[in-house]
């Protein structure tokens, strides 16, 4: 279809799996959206740590702790595989005492992982959890959950628009716009 209708080239922004990329016959620019939000978190420079929510997102927590010369760690979990969105267990791999954890993923859709890890994180003596996701898919009553939970600030980006009843106060929406935009010119 997107060679149907002429198109030369497709722009990605955080695929969940960069594999997808093959799927096109035409030139793909996959982009790392997670970076806007590297100036934010850049601001909190002391005592960072990043945190990947999951094995799977590993290697793009790890591109996020390279930018900011900052160490990662991982949340061990398992999923319930009988209830969609349910996790069973949590375990943190690496030292997150006393530090600023930053949990960095591609969607936050049910907000079940993050509400879990921030819980977790501050267990294990986090000062404080922020998430940075690329996609807010939210689902109805994930605003509620992210609200009521231990994360202290939540960063999106306007890749998926948000309806005003699912923004909070701990919600910043950061724009993705340029990031295409640079894209768009250098092609």
């Amino acid at each position: 279809l997107i060679e149907a209708v002429g198109a030369s080239k497709v722009i990605t922004v955080d695929l969940h799996s960069e594999a997808v990329a093959s799927f096109f016959n035409v030139s793909v620019a996959h982009l790392f959206g997670l970076s806007i939000f590297l100036p934010e978190i850049r601001k909190l420079r002391n005592d960072l740590v990043i945190i990947a929510p999951d094995a799977g997102g590993a290697k793009r927590a790890q591109k996020f702790a390279e930018e900011i010369d900052a160490p990662l760690a991982l949340i061990e979990k398992k999923r319930n595989l009988q209830k969609l969105h349910t996790l069973e267990s949590l375990a943190v791999i690496g030292e997150v005492s006393g530090k600023t954890c930053v949990i960095v993923d591609e969607v936050i859709t049910g907000g079940g992982t993050v509400v879990e890890a921030a819980r977790l994180l501050k267990e294990k003596g986090a000062k404080k959890v922020i998430a940075c996701a690329t996609h807010p898919d939210f689902v109805e009553g994930t605003a509620e959950k992210l609200t009521k939970s231990e994360v202290d600030k939540v960063y999106v980006s306007d890749t998926i628009p948000i309806k005003s009843k699912d923004i909070f106060p701990k919600l910043k929406i950061v724009s993705i716009g340029n990031l295409i935009a640079e894209t768009i010119r250098n092609l």
